[in-house]
């Protein structure tokens, strides 16, 4: 038997590590939120258990005075988060700046977004 050389570095796993839990992650309960964008979406993904990949969007965002980070997943439904984002992007021509209304209501995976600023007619 050979002994494979270890290709991972420890130091820098150990970063990403302390790096994820100083992030102030938003999850937002119940309610409306006033949401304002300190970046654009960045593609990222997290993997299940499973070993399924689960693509996503990552903002800097601000809430209440305090900057966090929200993930939202990649749907394709215009109807869900990200279609809300992106038609709120599609008429600002950008998020990075824009402070908007977030409504939330439900919990866990009944959880739904609205963003009535996306719903408006210009």
């Amino acid at each position: 038997m050979s002994e494979e050389q270890t290709t991972i570095n420890y130091g820098e796993e150990l970063t990403k590590l302390e790096e994820k839990t100083k992030m102030n992650v938003w999850k937002p309960g119940e309610g409306s939120h006033i949401v304002t964008f300190l970046s654009e979406p960045e593609d990222c993904a997290w993997t299940k258990d499973t070993g399924e990949k689960v693509e996503q969007w990552k903002f800097l965002i601000e809430v209440k005075g305090e900057q966090c980070v929200w993930f939202i997943p990649k749907s394709s439904q215009r109807t869900s988060i990200r279609g809300q984002l992106v038609k709120l992007g599609s008429l600002k021509g950008k998020l990075m700046g824009v402070q908007t209304t977030v409504i939330v209501v439900g919990k866990g995976k009944e959880r739904r977004y609205t963003v009535p600023e996306a719903h408006a007619n210009v």
